[in-house]
């Protein structure tokens, strides 16, 4: 099991141009003029690849759908994790879930990246994401390491539930990656 931080970096391209959000439109806010990262612990991460053919039919043609090798979708990436019902709201203005859930609607690039792992294997994160290949987020005065992999994308969308005991949070995220 690892744990995966997502961090959103309130700037509105993948190539970190521009000036970033104001930290009170971001998720994270700390309520102080900080945007913490999220810390999730991760039960499965499941990446959702796409052979970029798009068979959509064109409205109003009368032509057949053909199938043709353009896609519209990036690659996806799917998380499930749990969250302990007595986490620990420090550290976030308003609510911990709160904060989590909006994710999914402010506008800024989220880096999802490897916190930690257990079992010292590598995640698929580790495997597939980015690393010292441009440095846009990368380095001294950046968001992350030079060494440390990450995906940059969107929160698509978040799920919350109770666990079945009752004493966890189930999260589901969808992250679309951009690049």
């Amino acid at each position: 099991m690892a744990n995966i931080k997502i961090l959103d970096t309130g700037y509105l391209s993948a190539d970190r141009t521009g000036t970033p959000l104001a930290v009170t439109l971001r998720a994270g806010y700390d309520g102080s003029g900080t945007v913490s990262p999220f810390t999730l612990k991760v039960e499965s991460l499941n990446k959702e690849g796409n052979s970029l053919i798009d068979n959509s039919p064109i409205p109003n043609s009368g032509d057949q759908t053909k199938t043709i090798f353009i896609g519209f979708e990036n690659n996806g990436y799917a998380l499930n994790c749990i969250v302990s019902k007595d986490q620990s709201n420090t550290g976030y203005q308003y609510d911990y879930l709160y904060q989590l859930s909006k994710l999914e609607k402010t506008s800024g690039m989220k880096l999802l990246y490897v916190d930690s792992t257990t079992d010292g294997t590598k995640t698929i994160v580790e495997r597939f994401g980015n690393k010292n290949v441009s440095g846009v987020f990368q380095g001294s005065g950046k968001e992350l390491s030079a060494s440390t992999p990450y995906l940059i994308g969107r929160v698509k969308k978040v799920r919350i539930g109770d666990d079945a005991k009752g004493d966890k949070y189930r999260i589901s995220i969808n992250f679309e990656e951009t690049i």
